[in-house]
């Protein structure tokens, strides 16, 4: 099973979904007024390496630990000023990348409600 999001703003609806079954990956951006979710996942390889790259200015680099998974939280300042942040992990085989607009303190209210099976 995949790690799932258990609590998101009440008005955030699911905008858009790619599955990529030849890459195996699957792509979710949620969205309401104030914000963005871009939820994506990507099943593990050998032959692959896993990363998540922004071109704009790294502002701050964190680690939360969640139901015993570490989650790296790298915060970015956009060019229109405002910032985007980025979680990365790993679980069972599957590299999960999320980013959003949202604040830092509901950004990690949010991924402190994953569910990890």
């Amino acid at each position: 099973d995949i790690v799932r999001i258990l609590k998101k703003p009440d008005d955030m609806v699911l905008i858009q979904s790619d599955i990529d079954e030849v890459l195996k990956r699957v792509c979710l951006i949620y969205e309401n007024n104030n914000t963005f979710i871009q939820y994506q996942m990507e099943i593990q390889s050998e032959n692959k390496s896993y990363a998540y790259d922004i071109e704009d200015k790294k502002v701050k680099r964190t680690q939360i630990t969640v139901d015993g998974n570490k989650i790296d939280i790298i915060q970015y300042e956009l060019d229109d000023g405002n910032e985007e942040n980025v979680a990365q992990f790993a679980y069972e085989d599957v590299f999960y990348t999320i980013n959003t607009t949202m604040e830092e303190a509901d950004f990690k209210e949010l991924l402190k409600n994953l569910y990890f099976f």
